[in-house]
């Protein structure tokens, strides 16, 4: 919960000087909330419960003409992951993602689509290294605009899980982001 005071009052510092992003180019910066599972049944017939929801922040390009870039995204968030009788607490760390964005130019709430790549790091309790994972990122969402300086950003963001060593091989991560333009 500290955390979360944390970013509104960060992003409430940074109001007064963004600038609405869409039809607009500029780097635009976004953060906020996100509920991330892991769908279906992995190796040992383990899979995961009791996520809690994350956090992120994106750092994004918009050329103004109907196209964003997530240049870099980051993500942390933590579950459980269930074998059995067993439970064991795991925490994701996202230390980067990349998505290519295309959204209804000269609209007042923006649609949109997107796909791209995100790395994520999967780590139980005392474990050495963590394991990672890849994955093949696709979705859709709405930009909501809330005022000509800042968009409500909603996304549904399924994904396909490659490379991972417990066998889970679909997901899927909705998130709402505050999204606003730091140029001016």
């Amino acid at each position: 919960m500290r955390k979360f005071i944390t970013f509104f009052i960060l992003i409430s510092a940074l109001f007064p000087k963004c600038f609405g992003q869409y039809d607009k180019n500029g780097l635009v910066i976004s953060g906020g909330i996100n509920y991330s599972k892991y769908i279906g049944h992995g190796k040992g017939d383990n899979y995961f419960e009791n996520e809690t929801p994350g956090y992120q922040l994106e750092i994004t390009v918009n050329n103004g003409r109907g196209f964003e870039w997530v240049l870099w995204g980051v993500d942390y968030r933590k579950a459980a992951n269930r074998v059995i009788n067993n439970s064991v607490p795991v925490t994701f760390w996202t230390p980067y993602y990349t998505e290519f964005l295309f959204y209804q130019k000269a609209k007042k709430h923006p649609l949109f689509w997107f796909f791209g790549y995100d790395y994520v790091r999967m780590k139980f309790p005392e474990m050495e290294k963590p394991d990672g994972h890849y994955n093949i990122t696709f979705g859709t969402g709405w930009n909501l605009k809330l005022s000509d300086r800042l968009f409500l950003q909603f996304k549904i963001k399924p994904y396909i899980i490659i490379g991972n060593s417990i066998g889970q091989w679909f997901g899927a991560n909705s998130m709402v982001n505050l999204h606003f333009n730091k140029t001016n």
